[in-house]
């Protein structure tokens, strides 16, 4: 079983991100609500606050504070 425990949003964002470095559909971001930063932080000038799915549809920033106690569940 593997949990996220003992892992602090950021040293996720940090492992993530140097999993998906290289990658065409994921990018560092911002939570700053101001769309110019955003996009400006998605090319990798980010602050290390959020990080970026690209797809289809479009870009989903989702924001690091939290993201690991909310999805902190077992995986079997």
């Amino acid at each position: 079983a593997g949990t996220l425990k003992n892992v602090s949003d950021q040293q996720w964002l940090e492992n993530i991100s140097k999993v998906h470095a290289g990658s065409p559909y994921f990018a560092l971001g911002s939570n700053n609500s101001d769309n110019k930063s955003g996009a400006a932080a998605a090319k990798g000038g980010g602050t290390g606050t959020a990080f970026v799915i690209r797809h289809y549809a479009g870009d989903v920033t989702y924001k690091v504070s939290g993201f690991v106690q909310k999805n902190n569940d077992t995986v079997y």
